[in-house]
């Protein structure tokens, strides 16, 4: 049995969930690092919005399966 997603007859892998939901966290704290000024304290702001993102990606795997990816898959 396949841990892949069926989404409309397509067949997603559990990651793309996963990437999707920690792109609009990114989003989200942005906007409210935007709000709040905080990018003034940031010299090379995209560097820090992609190490950003993989710290969320990271978050949702440990929270979801541990130290490893590998728990979404069985």
């Amino acid at each position: 049995m396949s841990s892949d997603l069926d989404f409309f007859g397509v067949f997603l892998p559990p990651m793309v969930l996963v990437a999707a939901a920690s792109f609009v966290i990114l989003q989200i704290m942005k906007r409210l690092m935007v709000d709040f000024h905080l990018y003034g304290f940031i010299s090379h702001r995209n560097v820090f919005d992609i190490a950003l993102y993989f710290i969320i990606v990271a978050g949702i795997l440990f929270t979801l399966g541990g130290k490893t990816i590998l728990p979404l898959f069985f």
